[in-house]
């Protein structure tokens, strides 16, 4: 009931071939043992909190509402998405984060063959080789970049063609279809 309730308060209501298919894609997720499923017992709280001697309600966590295979507004539960157990520390902000464990590439993208969509990219915390050109290694997290994009573009329209990869010594420029996998929706459209 906490996980209806949690899809029923969105902005957006997905439809019901949107819930549809984002159990697919969550049954998917689980199989490949990249996600947990929602009723994994390490997400049920059974410890009481020790100031109330209440016991803590069940935590959904952020929703991502996406398209996939042209169906808008598919729910995905991020907290339910397994994080690799080795930190990654962005070399702009110097915050370690936790990637989602999609163990490589090839392997994600396999797991994703199914449910085409922006999402399976934008969804990760740093970029990969997959949608970026730039050679070197990918080190700084997407956060990072998309307001590195963001600060680029306040030059004005010329600067579109001219948005370059923020890795230091980098000199490639990013294309259109690199910056709509980097940034928010409203970034990518200016």
């Amino acid at each position: 009931m906490i996980l209806r309730n949690a899809l029923r308060e969105l902005e957006t209501r997905p439809n019901d071939d949107a819930l549809e298919l984002s159990a697919r894609l969550h049954a998917r997720l689980v199989d490949r043992q990249i996600a947990y499923s929602l009723f994994d017992p390490k997400f049920d709280p059974s410890t009481p909190d020790p100031e109330t001697g209440r016991m803590p309600s069940y935590q959904v966590g952020l929703i991502l509402t996406t398209s996939v295979n042209d169906e808008r507004n598919v729910p995905i539960f991020k907290r339910f998405l397994r994080r690799s157990s080795i930190e990654k520390t962005c070399e702009v902000c110097e915050e370690a984060k936790f990637e989602i464990d999609y163990i490589d590439v090839p392997y994600w993208k396999e797991t994703c063959a199914d449910f085409d969509g922006d999402w399976m990219w934008t969804i990760l915390l740093y970029p990969t080789s997959e949608i970026l050109q730039c050679t070197h290694d990918l080190v700084i997290c997407r956060a990072c970049i998309s307001k590195s994009i963001s600060v680029a573009l306040e030059k004005g329209p010329i600067a579109c063609d001219r948005i370059k990869c923020p890795h230091e010594g980098c000199p490639q420029n990013f294309s259109h279809e690199e910056v709509k996998y980097l940034c928010d929706a409203a970034t990518s459209e200016r």
